[in-house]
């Protein structure tokens, strides 16, 4: 065969061992990949002709790109299927939660009760707010000094007055309880006024002292607060008792009782044994009942 190089209007055919007419060109375009791959380039000078590459059949580029690595997404419809069966199921909102946030949910902590014989926790003491208080003892009556004795006056109301001392009634609301001197005693009375105060009773007393006896003084004029009886004034003075010449002091005490009535109490005694004239009266009045 004589040597003759490929013209654009003929090609060697290897099969038939001879020179055929050129292919028409494609209505495709070349191939992408060059001329070499498209079969129509020539047999190279001494070369056989069945060196030449035979032109495959072209093959269109894919119309979709190939699936990511991993597998095949889910399609939309079995999502929206997977998340009604699992509202459905009851877990809904917890496996949303799941899927959406990645975030893990921490279970809840159970509760277990403590076996047969051991005891449960020891309960918390009460707060000074819950706390109980405990019931106070019921205030003790005054003990009787055993010097002093109860009596009851004829006036009506019972207190206490020292057991040597006598009683010795003045009239029908005034009585007197008397020691071994004229200078010691205790008189207790009713005031008759309807409507005077305590204060305005002593205030009284001092006008009508004052004006009697010799060398009045008055020493002290104030209410007692700590008196277990209400609207308690207490008055103290000294004179000098005329025919002795004695310097007295009296301590008296103007109060209203549980009935509604107003008493007075006068307890007198030598200057120089005060205060034995209050403790007197502070006794005698610690037991009084109406």
């Amino acid at each position: 065969m004589p040597k003759r190089r490929d013209t654009p209007d003929r090609v060697w055919d290897p099969t038939t061992q001879s020179w055929q007419p050129a292919p028409t060109a494609s209505p495709l375009g070349p191939s992408p990949e060059g001329p070499e791959r498209a079969g129509t380039g020539t047999a190279p000078d001494g070369a056989a002709p069945s060196a030449l590459l035979t032109p495959g059949p072209y093959s269109p580029p894919l119309t979709h790109p190939s699936p990511a690595p991993g597998g095949l997404r889910p399609a939309p419809k079995l999502i929206a299927v997977t998340l009604l069966l699992a509202v459905a199921l009851g877990g809904g909102s917890t496996w949303l939660a799941l899927r959406l946030t990645d975030q893990p949910v921490a279970p809840r902590a159970a509760v277990t009760p403590a076996p047969p014989g051991i005891p449960g926790p020891a309960p918390l003491p009460p707060t000074s707010a819950t706390a109980e208080t405990p019931t106070s003892a019921a205030a003790e009556a005054p003990t009787l000094p055993p010097d002093f004795t109860l009596v009851t006056d004829p006036v009506g109301p019972r207190f206490a007055v020292p057991s040597s001392w006598t009683q010795s009634p003045d009239t029908e609301d005034v009585t007197f309880y008397r020691g071994s001197t004229d200078a010691e005693f205790l008189q207790f009375w009713r005031i008759k006024e309807v409507g005077i105060s305590s204060r305005a009773a002593l205030q009284q007393t001092v006008l009508n002292q004052g004006r009697s006896r010799v060398n009045f003084q008055e020493i002290s004029f104030a209410p007692v607060y700590d008196s277990p009886h209400p609207e308690t004034e207490e008055l103290v003075y000294e004179y000098d008792k005329g025919d002795t010449a004695l310097r007295v002091r009296h301590v008296e005490r103007v109060f209203r009782a549980s009935d509604g009535a107003q008493y007075a109490v006068l307890v007198s005694g030598p200057a120089t044994s005060w205060p034995a004239q209050r403790a007197t009266l502070t006794t005698a009045l610690a037991h009084f009942t109406p």
